[in-house]
């Protein structure tokens, strides 16, 4: 398991394998209207995430974040 080297956190998110007492970890995240949820890779660079949170920390209209975001990637 790799993480990227500026993040610093190897988390599984998944786990393969067979066992009687395999417990899967379950996380519930309330979301709210003005959340941003950002699903990625580990393709993703540390440059791409600080722009997407200056993004966020600009403001705006989601609509018009949204065509700058598919306007960097």
């Amino acid at each position: 398991m790799q993480s990227h080297p500026s993040v610093g956190l190897d988390i599984p998110l998944m786990a393969l394998g067979l066992g009687a007492d395999l417990e899967p970890e379950i996380n519930e995240y309330r979301v709210y209207a003005e959340d941003w949820l950002i699903l990625y890779t580990d393709g993703l660079k540390r440059e791409d995430l600080d722009y997407l949170f200056s993004l966020y920390q600009a403001g705006g209209m989601p609509q018009e974040l949204g065509q700058q975001v598919e306007t960097y990637f």
